[in-house]
């Protein structure tokens, strides 16, 4: 044997060996559930081996698991990757058994971290009746293993009959031997057919072309038909060509008016049919003889058949091809792959689903046939019936009109809109639907609807419509959420772009408001609730979330028109939340579909979103569409409905923006809307210009922003000029650093600033390079975990309120103004650096922390509020209170890992209940950063407590006397356990009164914003 053979077959022997290694892994493993997997792939008759092996080599490189609880696109990507090589199986096994795979859900129904078990052993011996460890959080009662097993079997159906549907596919070549056996059985089964066939030629125009299609008609070897050829206001020749058929062949009939489109004139043929049967034929194209004799023998062999259609043979500019094949409803859905000039129809079935659509300008043929293969079988005849002329012309409607036509025909036979109309008065009053379409993947769609059906108080109905997605996804919400009631599931054959897809859930939902909410759209919580108070409360047609991009910034406060501009763009685009908050957002011409609420009846009474766009400027089109057939129909911007809005792009979606601006700019030519440069007025901006923005297809441009400069006035005398302060934080743009501490300091401290005149806004950290920052007058850092670089052209100022080890001496040199939050620090910076560092303590908010305030339900004799660290009992402080068995109430993430379950509250502590939380206790906890404690920055947390009138028990921190007593020291679990038992130490209730009075006088935003803005003002001037 050569060399390359014996390399040849060791290498097939060495695959052999770890393919049989493979099986045996798997097999030893347990988790293989064969008869699951057989099921699903439709294996019959295999053993388990014989089921294993099969998914060796075929299931897991498509990405298939060998267990219904185990999804593998759960997985870290490296891992999902790795499972689809050759060494697959082996990878995935490695990675099951690995302490990582414990750190993660597996499936939507199996989480490791909530069973003591190995995982591995408990999958491959789960019961039927045995309930599963899902995931936190998990909507509805929790299944058992039969009932996930069942539920992922069927949808496994569902999906596959679904992907069986298929559109023919076009070929180079045809099967003759079978068309001959088929002409032979038809023919031979039953007598020549005599009945009269109508067949319906438009033609425009075609003076050259229109005489070989005629000729085919006439050449037919069935010869009862009338030819009625319908001239669409021809220009040429035309007429007189058909003319001189019909004055030699009394079977032809010609039919002149003026142009009125394909859809009319095939109408108006329609109309003076007498046939039996119909067909139709293009006048450039032709049949081949036997076209109509062997339908018809088909047609009669069948009589419950409603029509039939034959195979094409496709001349193009540079080949020949055919296509042809079977094709039902559920084929037809994804796309049309009958053509009308080798359809044969029964004259019945025309009069029962209607004739052409003369609105549709494209793809009249394809909404036709739909309505046929909804009302029954249509036969597919295995011969060539038509010589189509498939050469590139001008003045095809092919180029002329629009492909997005297609969605339109689609909807129409998908949606029945005058039923959805006619059952509005059904719809629950009280009752709030989402509508999310995902496509390609979930996004952030399951966890927004986990949140609301969590947290969502009114009734609640959410509709799911996958748009195409793989078998993964949609396999990932059925089982997610099939236990949960108020949530469908329903997935489209093919990807119909989001008005389609979005219209079809509003079709199935039954809420008297319908929201609709994007899977790349991470809605942080409280956002429907909001929409839903101001759309009831202003009686909108719809309310849209205040879209923001990854770093907080503004993306779409509504849309904003221009005079100058052919297309609006997003509101206060590149802004801050802040500015949405005082600019009026009400009264708005349209608003984004990305994030919003519709009050259900207006969008029935419009149809809903056009699907003549493709993912783009559908919600705009429809917010016009309103306001023109419903003056009083009012669009707004709810800036307290937060959410995070990552848009997704594709080429696909590229494309298509050039149809979608075309369709917009085509409708509304001529017809202006407000313009809204006037909105930003209320931040003392106008607009100077505009810069483009380059979106592929869609170009348009946003603002360019100056702001004037103010004077304030008082009753006395003029103020000074109003600043535009920007306040940065470290805080991250997260969920988790939306409840940093670092977010209500801000807020207090720009509500100070602002009761000062001042206009203020904050920045999180991936803010601070934002593109309008050159607005902005003034820049205050709360300098916390990340440093962040002064702003040249404003004035820069920089309060180290924590972490002061972080800090170094170049960036403190580099701000105008610096001042710290510990005496301590301040001396020694100041003299380190050379720069005169100012003592400025952290505050509290008097208007919020303050003793008058009502008791929480359920108070906590002590309290403490933080997330836990890397302590051995989450934070030292704590530590010493549990060891002390003092009754203490933790609040906070991830405590349940430290702390007994008896010390651990619900979660957060909002902004608005930690003031009353504070008061009901008798003692907070408290405690800093190690380099906090060691310079003596005492965080707000201790003024907070203090203005509410509550003592704390603190680590050990220099600058405590100037509370007077109110704060003691633990510093070790005896010194707590005194504390606790005996709290003589505790001020008199007068005397606590007193020392809160002196910190919200002495210790407030106020008093700091006085601080900082006379600062500012001076180094100004």
């Amino acid at each position: 044997m050569s060399v390359a053979g014996l390399k040849k077959t060791a290498r097939a022997q060495y695959i052999e060996a770890r393919r049989v290694y493979a099986t045996g892994a798997l097999l030893r493993s347990g988790i293989f559930d064969h008869s699951y997997y057989s099921e699903i792939v439709q294996l019959k008759g295999q053993t388990p081996r014989q089921a294993m092996q099969h998914y060796l080599a075929h299931g897991i490189g498509s990405g298939l698991s060998p267990h219904p609880l185990i999804e593998i696109e759960f997985f870290p990507s490296s891992v999902r990757n790795a499972t689809r090589a050759r060494d697959g199986v082996a990878t995935l096994l490695s990675y099951l058994r690995s302490p990582h795979a414990r750190t993660h859900a597996w499936g939507p129904l199996f989480d490791p971290r909530l069973t003591d078990e190995d995982p591995l052993d408990l999958l491959s011996r789960l019961r039927p009746d045995q309930v599963l460890p899902v995931p936190e959080g998990f909507a509805g009662a929790v299944p058992t293993f039969g009932e996930a097993r069942r539920a992922a079997i069927e949808f496994a159906e569902t999906h596959r009959d679904q992907m069986a549907a298929a559109l023919p596919p076009r070929r180079k070549t045809w099967d003759h031997k079978e068309t001959q056996q088929w002409i032979t059985g038809v023919t031979s089964a039953n007598a020549p057919s005599r009945a009269l066939v109508s067949v319906i030629m438009p033609v425009l125009n075609r003076a050259d072309l229109v005489g070989v299609a005629i000729e085919s008609v006439l050449a037919q070897t069935h010869d009862q038909f009338e030819l009625i050829v319908v001239d669409d206001g021809s220009t040429d020749t035309t007429r007189d060509v058909v003319a001189e058929y019909v004055r030699t062949d009394p079977r032809v009939r010609l039919l002149a008016g003026p142009h009125a489109g394909v859809g009319a004139s095939r109408n108006t043929g329609l109309e003076q049919a007498r046939g039996e049967f119909i067909a139709f034929l293009d006048s450039d194209n032709s049949w081949t003889r036997r076209f109509l004799e062997l339908s018809l023998a088909a047609l009669d062999a069948a009589p419950d058949v409603v029509a039939s259609h034959a195979g094409l043979r496709l001349h193009g500019d540079d080949d020949v091809a055919y296509r042809g094949g079977d094709a039902q409803l559920i084929d037809l859905q994804l796309a049309n792959s009958i053509d009308l000039n080798v359809l044969v129809v029964r004259a019945q079935a025309l009069q029962e689903t209607g004739v052409f659509d003369v609105t549709l300008r494209r793809w009249v043929d394809y909404d036709l046939v739909l309505r046929l293969a909804k009302l029954g079988r249509l036969e597919y005849l295995p011969f060539v019936g038509c010589e189509y002329d498939n050469k590139s012309a001008d003045g095809r409607i092919t180029q002329n009109e629009s492909q997005h036509w297609q969605w339109v025909v689609t909807e129409r036979n998908l949606i029945d809109w005058e039923a959805t109309r006619r059952s509005v008065e059904d719809r629950v009053a009280d009752r709030t639907s989402l509508v999310t379409v995902v496509a390609g993947s979930t996004g952030h769609a399951a966890r927004s609807i986990d949140r609301l059906l969590h947290s969502f108080d009114d009734d609640l109905e959410v509709v799911i419509i996958d748009n195409g997605s793989r078998a993964a996804v949609g396999r990932h919400l059925t089982l997610r959420y099939m236990s949960e009631p108020r949530v469908r599931y329903v997935r489209l054959p093919a990807n119909n772009n989001f008005a389609l897809a979005a219209n079809y859930g509003f079709s199935l939902t039954t809420g008297a408001q319908v929201a609709f909410l994007d899977p790349d759209a991470d809605a942080r919580d409280g956002w429907l609730e909001a929409l839903s108070t101001r759309r009831r409360e202003r009686g909108a047609a719809g309310v849209q979330a205040l879209l923001v991009n990854r770093d907080y910034t503004v993306q779409h406060a509504g849309y904003a028109f221009y005079d100058q501009l052919p297309l609006p763009s997003g509101l206060l685009a590149n802004l801050t939340i802040d500015d949405a908050a005082v600019v009026r957002t009400d009264d708005l011409t349209a608003i984004s579909a990305s994030a919003s609420l519709f009050d259900a009846a207006t969008f029935a009474e419009l149809s809903g979103f056009d699907p003549m766009y493709a993912n783009g400027l559908e919600d705009v089109d429809f917010c016009r569409r309103a306001k023109r057939e419903m003056p009083t129909a009012r669009f707004e911007c709810e800036p307290q409905a937060i959410v995070v809005h990552q848009p997704g792009t594709s080429a696909y979606r590229e494309r298509r923006q050039v149809q979608n601006r075309r369709t917009y700019l085509e409708r509304w030519h001529g017809q202006s809307a407000p313009d809204d440069r006037d909105r930003y007025g209320a931040l003392g901006m106008t607009v100077a210009g505009f810069a483009p923005t380059f979106s592929p297809g869609q170009p348009s441009a946003n603002p360019v922003l100056l702001r004037e400069s103010r004077r304030l006035e008082t009753a006395s005398a003029t103020s000074p000029t109003q600043l535009r302060w920007a306040i940065k934080t470290g805080v991250p743009c997260t969920r988790g650093g939306d409840h940093w501490g670092d977010i209500p300091f801000a807020s207090d401290l720009a509500r100070a600033l602002r009761s000062q005149g001042q206009q203020v806004v904050t920045d999180r950290h991936e803010a601070w390079t934002r593109s309008t920052s050159y607005l902005d007058d003034v820049v205050l850092t709360l300098r916390g975990r990340h440093a962040i670089p002064p702003q040249p052209g404003a004035v820069n100022i920089l309060w180290v309120i924590s972490r002061p080890e972080l800090v170094t001496v170049d960036e403190v040199r580099g701000y105008d103004l610096v001042y710290a939050a510990s005496e301590k620090w301040a001396a020694w910076m100041s003299a380190r650096s050379g720069r005169t560092i100012e003592p400025l303590l952290q505050a509290t908010s008097p208007e919020r922390f303050r003793p008058d305030l009502d008791p929480v339900s359920e108070p906590d004799d002590l309290i403490f509020v933080g997330g836990s660290h890397g302590h051995e009992f989450g934070r030292a402080i704590v530590g010493m209170a549990v060891q002390a068995e003092a009754p203490v109430g933790l609040w906070g993430p991830g405590w349940h890992k430290f702390a007994p379950e008896r010390y651990v509250r619900d979660g957060y502590l909002n902004a608005d209940r930690l003031p009353h939380a504070y008061r009901s206790a008798n003692i907070v906890l408290n405690d800093h950063f190690a380099d906090m404690a060691e310079w003596g920055f005492i965080n707000n947390r201790t003024f907070d407590a203090l203005a509410c009138g509550t003592p704390l028990i603190s680590d050990a921190i220099d600058g405590l006397e100037i509370f007077e007593g109110a704060v003691v020291i633990a510093d070790s679990v005896e010194r707590m356990r005194e504390l606790v038992t005996d709290r003589s130490w505790m001020p008199s209730a007068e005397r606590m009164a007193q020392i809160a009075s002196r910190i919200r006088a002495d210790h407030s935003f106020d008093s700091r914003a006085r601080t900082l803005l006379d600062a500012a003002l001076s180094r100004r001037s």
